[in-house]
């Protein structure tokens, strides 16, 4: 038990108090109260994560932060009242388990330290005009892309087919994305959308060699030179070139991406070749923001991510429509309620 001053009394009397205007004696009265450990209380309302934590427990701040076991809780931002010359002690403290001092608050009723996890740190604004230059090629060619500049036989993919056929209901002039377009061609999902169906689209390709081919295949689409970061902003991968060999290429967000070409809906997305980071790619995207219809995602089931991809997908209001077996690929639609 521990004695605590009664702060309700006289809850109108505090920004007097702190300004130099009110009297200790208005908090006089004491009483005893239980006392339990943060987590303990945590613990039993099944919650380990918090993203705001505030103390002002006038001077007992820097103990009851020794008593949280930061291996266990999961604290993203924490602010704490500064007392009794404690700064340097909980800063340090802090410090030790990973928080970095963001920010002195002084006002007339507080005087408080603001930390933040090491990163949990919001990710910067995109410069959208250098992502353009640096990694977009903008479509070149009339809407409906010419029949005669395709290689091969343009047909659909089994993918393509139950896309158009049972969820888009053969929906005209729509929008995709492709990532992992390989030469444009090849095993493409969105190739037929394209020539039969008036649509265009971006398509992602991180290989130098394929994307060159891409480019001479005169489809109508936006083209990035880069791979899908599984980061919230830009960043950098390791890949094999065959003729090259390991090379470091880009990954961009996707969602930088369409709002660099100023796209927010989506009719259909595959996702290929993600190298087995599908799940952390799908983790960049806000849903709430960025409107995906369908989701096409290429995965070996069942692998270590497939149990959590429906599970995720299923938080924004996503349905598992189908698996085909050619390519091993899961389709996901958004369901309105």
């Amino acid at each position: 038990m521990v004695s605590h001053r009664n702060w309700g009394a006289s809850v109108a009397n505090i920004p007097k108090f702190f300004t130099g205007h009110g009297s200790r004696s208005d908090y006089t009265k004491s009483y005893d109260v239980r006392c339990y450990p943060l987590h303990y209380l945590l613990m039993a309302v099944g919650q380990m994560e918090v993203d705001y934590l505030s103390l002002d427990i006038e001077g007992a701040e820097l103990s009851v932060l020794k008593t949280i076991p930061f291996d266990k809780v999961s604290i993203k931002v924490i602010t704490v009242e500064i007392n009794n010359g404690q700064e340097a002690d909980v800063t340090q403290f802090l410090k030790e388990h990973g928080y970095k001092k963001m920010r002195y608050i002084k006002n007339e009723v507080a005087h408080d330290n603001v930390y933040m996890k090491n990163g949990n740190e919001l990710p910067s604004e995109p410069n959208l005009d250098a992502i353009r230059a640096n990694y977009l090629s903008p479509a070149r060619w009339a809407f409906k892309r010419p029949r005669q500049h395709t290689s091969t036989n343009v047909r659909r993919t089994s993918v393509a087919k139950f896309v158009q056929k049972n969820l888009l209901k053969n929906k005209s002039f729509g929008f995709f994305v492709e990532a992992g377009a390989n030469d444009g061609e090849l095993n493409s999902h969105t190739l037929a959308l394209e020539v039969f169906d008036g649509w265009t689209g971006l398509l992602v390709e991180a290989n130098p060699q394929l994307r060159q081919m891409l480019l001479t295949k005169k489809r109508n689409v936006w083209v990035a030179s880069c791979c899908l970061s599984t980061q919230p902003n830009v960043s950098e991968v390791q890949i094999s070139e065959e003729k090259l060999g390991p090379a470091k290429s880009p990954c961009v967000p996707l969602h930088h991406l369409l709002n660099a070409i100023g796209q927010k809906d989506v009719d259909f997305m595959s996702l290929n070749d993600g190298a087995g980071a599908e799940l952390s790619i799908l983790k960049t995207i806000p849903f709430d923001k960025i409107n995906i219809t369908v989701i096409s995602v290429e995965t070996n089931e069942p692998s270590k991510d497939w149990t959590e991809i429906p599970e995720y997908l299923g938080k924004y209001g996503y349905k598992k429509m189908e698996f085909t077996t050619h390519g091993a690929n899961a389709l996901f639609m958004k369901v309105e309620e």
